[in-house]
């Protein structure tokens, strides 16, 4: 099953174009770059902890020239985002924060990890941040809205996790993908007021009608030997796979 991200990007609003699209989904080779590099270092691009230019050496390092140029691409974006401004970042993984676990569960054997890159502080607001890196599979206003209600109902405190005198927390999106009609990304920073809240039971509908769509793909007679036989090998996290173009 893949992330969150492509769950959402999967749905569609009959479960015949879901099925279908999860079709194209499992068959389709994989690229065999990704995003990984690049979002295991935005919080250190974002806040500027080291200097650009370690940053763009570990770029350099990656093994493909696609995939270096990409995680740089999406690196610079994260830089330039961060220029100028007073914040501080925070692991999303601090207990010190105790935070929800952040999953949606489905049914047993189905748990769909929902999670933010990283929490960021500016002005005594904090935030939790989530990039989009990917330029096409980009997802409309309505699959955001899936997104980042998602993470609000999994991951925000009703109760002020910080303290007195700081303010409720809040979600960012930051969307890199590129528009359509246009041949070049144009980042986009979406929060909880410029997208639209889905009711959780209603998140809940969307996931569900995908698994099954997977469920449903995966009994028809599909040579799936023969299509993993022919994908390259997939990295760790199946979110950073898709669309190195």
């Amino acid at each position: 099953m893949p992330d969150l991200h492509d769950l959402v990007r999967l749905w569609e609003s009959t479960f015949e174009r879901t099925v279908e699209q999860v079709e194209l989904h499992l068959t389709r080779p994989v690229p065999s770059v990704s995003y990984r590099h690049a979002r295991a270092n935005s919080q250190t691009a974002f806040s500027h902890a080291v200097p650009f230019a370690a940053l763009k050496r570990g770029c350099e390092r990656l093994r493909l020239e696609t995939e270096r140029k990409i995680n740089l691409d999406v690196t610079e974006f994260l830089w330039d985002h961060g220029e100028g401004r007073d914040v501080r970042c925070i692991n999303i993984d601090d207990h010190r924060l105790s935070l929800p676990p952040g999953v949606i569960r489905l049914r047993k054997d189905v748990i769909i990890r929902v999670r933010a890159d990283f929490i960021y502080l500016e002005n005594r607001i904090p935030k939790f941040f989530w990039v989009q890196p990917r330029r096409g599979f980009a997802l409309s206003t309505h699959q955001l809205g899936l997104m980042g209600s998602a993470l609000r109902h999994t991951l925000l405190r009703d109760d002020d996790v910080f303290g007195p005198g700081y303010g409720p927390m809040d979600l960012e999106i930051f969307d890199l993908s590129v528009p359509p009609g246009l041949k070049e990304r144009v980042p986009r920073v979406y929060s909880s007021n410029t997208l639209p809240l889905v009711a959780a039971s209603d998140v809940v509908e969307v996931l569900q009608r995908v698994v099954d769509a997977f469920d449903h793909v995966m009994t028809k007679p599909i040579n799936w030997d023969a299509i993993r036989s022919r994908q390259p090998r997939k990295p760790p996290s199946s979110q950073d796979s898709f669309d190195w173009r």
